[in-house]
């Protein structure tokens, strides 16, 4: 059996594990330098220890299991254990192979990081062990300006990065780093997007400027409306979303320090979800399943105005 097919066998057994009530939801408090706990109610459980994060970003599930995060100002990856809460170690050392202000990241049909490098406009590559790989985009390809948070690889198998400075969620393969075209635009009214969600045929899209959350067909990219319309329940910097265990929507509103909670079906305001206390920031939050349950997927989510250089 090759290496490739014997990885793509053990993400169909991942995804094939129940995933049951998420234990706890991490969130990335960006000008906060931390990570914080909650429970699957919004109760605050405390902060990962083991680790000086300096604007952390996204917080994606690897094929080992451990949690990866993108400590943006630190230049690094680092692995936070799901069980323990606590680092573990470092996946991608600081500046290996010209990494700059990492934001988010997500695994190719191999297990190599794919990690959205924000200063450089580029996607990076490493394998397992952390060796650069190179560079899987050229700077700027396609028009890439700011690849976010969001980064993940689709139900189609391509690399979709939201490109935060020219509005747009961008289209590569995840393989060869080919562009295949922009998904989305700033047409539909996308304005900085930063986290990208797939579900029941329909791609979600969290719009940091615009307050909002649009959604799109998943297969053609025609957009379909604004799911949570701007503003709705506070909405203030739109950037981390993941559906809960009930299949309602959770979005971090970065600029007054809540996580909002919106039904799944229509969008509708449900109330706050946690914050503003022990929140500065938030950007990424993912949830985290019952120790006995690995999925192979991320859920992304990032705010913040940055400058570039």
């Amino acid at each position: 059996m090759n290496k490739r097919l014997a990885f793509n066998i053990s993400l169909l057994s991942l995804a094939a594990c129940s995933l049951g009530q998420p234990t706890a939801y991490l969130v990335s408090n960006y000008f906060g330098n931390n990570i914080s706990r909650y429970d699957a109610a919004g109760n605050f459980l405390g902060n990962v220890g083991g680790h000086s994060f300096f604007g952390p970003q996204a917080i994606t599930r690897g094929p080992d299991g451990g949690l990866y995060v993108a400590d943006e100002n630190n230049h690094s990856i680092v692995v936070v254990d799901p069980n323990m809460f606590t680092v573990s170690r470092v996946a991608v050392a600081t500046g290996q192979g010209g990494l700059n202000g990492p934001t988010g990241l997500a695994f190719d049909s191999l297990g190599n990081m794919l990690v959205a490098s924000f200063n450089t406009d580029s996607v990076k590559k490493y394998n397992p062990d952390g060796q650069y790989l190179g560079d899987l985009t050229i700077p700027g390809l396609g028009g890439m300006n700011g690849p976010d948070v969001g980064i993940a690889v689709g139900p189609d198998g391509a690399l979709y990065v939201p490109s935060y400075y020219s509005n747009q969620i961008l289209r590569y393969n995840a393989d060869s780093g080919a562009f295949l075209g922009a998904f989305a635009n700033a047409t539909s009214g996308l304005s900085q997007p930063r986290t990208i969600l797939w579900r029941n045929g329909s791609m979600f899209v969290s719009s940091d400027n615009g307050n909002k959350v649009l959604r799109y067909d998943a297969t053609t990219g025609q957009f379909l409306g604004n799911f949570v319309t701007p503003g709705a329940g506070g909405l203030w910097g739109a950037v981390g979303m993941t559906f809960d265990a009930a299949g309602d929507l959770l979005v971090t509103s970065g600029r007054n320090n809540k996580i909002l909670r919106y039904s799944g079906s229509d969008g509708t305001f449900l109330g706050n979800w946690a914050g503003p206390a022990n929140l500065n920031g938030p950007t990424y939050i993912t949830p985290v399943p019952e120790p006995s349950a690995f999925v192979a997927t991320s859920l992304g989510l990032l705010w913040l105005v940055r400058r570039k250089r």
